[in-house]
């Protein structure tokens, strides 16, 4: 049984899917043997005055964690270069809606080097 918000979420969300593609195998020398906590891949939307989802690695490196940005929240990630610690996760969480459901058969969740995650 769908609650209310799960209802409301539904409705306001469109047929469209969107499925992002993560790849954090090698980032600046930084593989599967170092801490890559906070480390994952942004889409932006420039057609509504910016702002967009990003998708990164956990604090226990063991999931991932859906975030919203702002377009404030873009312009700091790129100006120190890709800093997501300090952005807030969704706190909402509907797998698939607010946050990205991951499609485990296109993701590596033995040493999390790669994912897919689907979005509405």
């Amino acid at each position: 049984m769908d609650t209310e918000t799960e209802k409301d979420l539904r409705d306001a969300y469109s047929t469209y899917t969107l499925k992002m593609y993560c790849d954090i195998t090698n980032i600046d020398g930084n593989d599967d043997s170092a801490s890559r906590v906070n480390f994952g891949c942004c889409l932006r939307d420039l057609s509504q005055s910016g702002g967009g989802y990003c998708l990164r690695l956990n604090s226990s490196s063991d999931g991932f964690v859906t975030a919203f940005l702002t377009e404030a929240n873009f312009e700091t990630i790129l100006a120190s270069p890709y800093e997501m610690s300090d952005i807030s996760d969704v706190t909402d969480e509907y797998d698939g809606i607010t946050t990205f459901y991951i499609v485990t058969a296109e993701s590596d969740t033995s040493t999390y080097n790669y994912w897919t995650g689907i979005k509405a």
